[in-house]
């Protein structure tokens, strides 16, 4: 089993634990209106930019729900952002409890273990290592990777020292607003 799959099942039982819908995309709560971010729907946001990093926020104007916003994707931002502060404590570790009593169960248990020590260990090569030797090692989509894996659940992007935070108004500021909320609907209206 591949790891992408791996992870799929893992997220999708720790979903399934809580209570939540399966995750087929992302999508979040305006940190400044409290608004939904509509998957494909022409209307504006900002993936705000905290001070540090000097930029200015980035403007999306329809969101394809994969993450990218204004030729970036929010997942590598955020992994940069946080690259000196994040540890092996910011990602989930698999909970036994979490899985069930078939003999299939322990493999799936044990694969997930699996996975998430190949996540610590590229999340501790990050912090060492230039983006070329991670993309040499881990893939091109390390960065994404990592940064999903730091700040994919509202309880690990909001103890970032530099979470999520996107915008509906353009003049928001990254350190007066509070780190967004994933969507429930994943960006999809209720109908």
């Amino acid at each position: 089993m591949d790891y992408e799959l791996r992870l799929s099942l893992d997220h999708l039982r720790y979903l399934a634990k809580r209570g939540e819908k399966s995750m087929g995309q992302f999508s979040w709560i305006t940190c400044d209106t409290k608004e939904q971010v509509v998957n494909n729907e022409i209307k504006d946001v900002y993936v705000l930019v905290p001070k540090e990093f000097g930029k200015e926020n980035i403007l999306e104007q329809c969101y394809d729900g994969y993450g990218n916003f204004g030729n970036h994707d929010i997942y590598d931002l955020v992994a940069d952002w946080n690259k000196n502060y994040v540890t092996i404590e910011n990602l989930i570790k698999p909970d036994r409890e979490r899985y069930g009593n078939r003999p299939e169960d322990e493999e799936f248990f044990k694969a997930a273990l699996e996975e998430y020590e190949k996540r610590c260990k590229a999340l501790e090569d990050f912090k060492v290592l230039s983006d070329k030797k991670m993309k040499e090692k881990y893939g091109n989509e390390f960065k994404r990777k990592i940064g999903i894996s730091i700040a994919c659940y509202n309880e690990q992007n909001a103890v970032l020292k530099y979470p999520i935070k996107i915008a509906r108004l353009k003049n928001s500021v990254y350190e007066k607003c509070s780190p967004s909320d994933s969507d429930p609907n994943q960006g999809w209206r209720e109908e």
